[in-house]
C-alpha cells in the first residue's frame, strides 16, 4: 500500500510543526535562563562556594587612629573650620563680658587666634 499524497503531506506538516515547538521551546528556556542570570549575576558561583567561604569580617582600626588622621586633615587644610564673621562675634561678645575697656580688635589678632 502506498501512502498518498494527502497523508505525505500531512506527516511532513506534522514534522515541521513538533520541530518547531521544539525550537520555540528551546529558545523560550534559553531566554529564561539567560533572565536569570542577569537577574542575578553570580548566583551560580555562589552556590557552589556557600560551603568553603567565611563571612569576611570588618576591618576595625585601634581606638584613636581615626582620629589623628582626621586631625591631620584638618592641619592640612587651610580654611577655618568655624566661619570668620560668628567667630569674630563671639570673640567680641566674651570679651565685652569680661572687659568693657577692650573693645577693639586688630584683624591680625582675630586671625592668629581663629588659626590656633
Amino acid at each position: 500500500a502506498t501512502p498518498t499524497p494527502r497523508k505525505t503531506v500531512f506527516s511532513f506538516v506534522r514534522s515541521l510543526l513538533i520541530s518547531f515547538f521544539f525550537i520555540i521551546v528551546v529558545l523560550w528556556l534559553l531566554i529564561f535562563v539567560i533572565d536569570l542570570k542577569l537577574q542575578n549575576p553570580g548566583s551560580s558561583k555562589r552556590r557552589e562556594n556557600d560551603a568553603s567561604t567565611k563571612v569576611k569580617r570588618t576591618y576595625r582600626r585601634k581606638p584613636g587612629t581615626v582620629a589623628l588622621r582626621e586631625i591631620r586633615n584638618f592641619q592640612k587644610s587651610f580654611n577655618c573650620l568655624i566661619p570668620t564673621a560668628p567667630f569674630v562675634r563671639t570673640v567680641r561678645e566674651i570679651t565685652h563680658q569680661f572687659s568693657l575697656e577692650v573693645s577693639r580688635w586688630q584683624a591680625e589678632a582675630l586671625i592668629a587666634i581663629q588659626e590656633v
